[in-house]
């Protein structure tokens, strides 16, 4: 008997005794289709990719973030001087941002925008008018806000909740001397 078709007979059957004597026995069925009988990877390998690529999200955020941490931070007058264009560059990019992923369902689609990564660039001078905007209209300025502060206020029973989540960061915000 060729091996595959061997291997296949001996998953749906058994030796009904040890020994040379022994005959192959079919596995009952107990009302099992062969469709039952397949496991279900598209489930399975979805929950393994979502998990990977917030994994990679999550380094690459941590990277980003210590990018940022080794700029120079301008001073107070420096920042003055800088808000205007600096919020000018905000909104642009944040407007860019939003119409191009408003059909957007994936976090990490919308995180890994080419604007979305240059407000992320921005650093710190971006957090105001983040929490602005979240104050505004909730939307998902998560992955920036703790990618450029390397903190994240929001606890772990309120995650996925983007009111929740916006609240947590706009308390934090507060807290940490931002106006908005």
């Amino acid at each position: 008997m060729p091996s595959a078709l061997r291997n296949e007979v001996l998953e749906e059957s058994y030796f009904d005794s040890p020994g040379p004597e022994a005959k192959i026995v079919p596995l009952p069925s107990y009302g099992i289709s062969q469709a039952q009988k397949q496991p279900r990877p598209a489930v399975e390998d979805y929950a393994i990719k979502s998990e990977r690529n917030f994994n990679e999200l999550n380094s690459m955020v941590e990277e980003v973030r210590k990018l940022l941490l080794s700029r120079p931070q301008p001073t107070s007058s420096a920042s003055q001087n800088v808000a205007p264009t600096a919020q000018q560059k905000f909104e642009s990019l944040a407007e860019r941002w939003k119409k191009e992923t408003l059909y957007c369902s994936s976090v990490l689609e919308m995180a890994m925008h080419p604007a979305y990564q240059q407000i992320i660039g921005m650093g710190r001078t971006a957090i105001p008018f983040m929490l602005k905007d979240l104050k505004e209209q909730p939307r998902h300025w998560f992955w920036a806000l703790r990618a450029i502060s390397g903190e994240d206020p929001v606890p772990p029973n309120a995650r996925g909740d983007v009111l929740r989540m916006t609240q947590a960061w706009l308390v934090w915000g507060a807290r940490s001397g931002y106006e908005f």
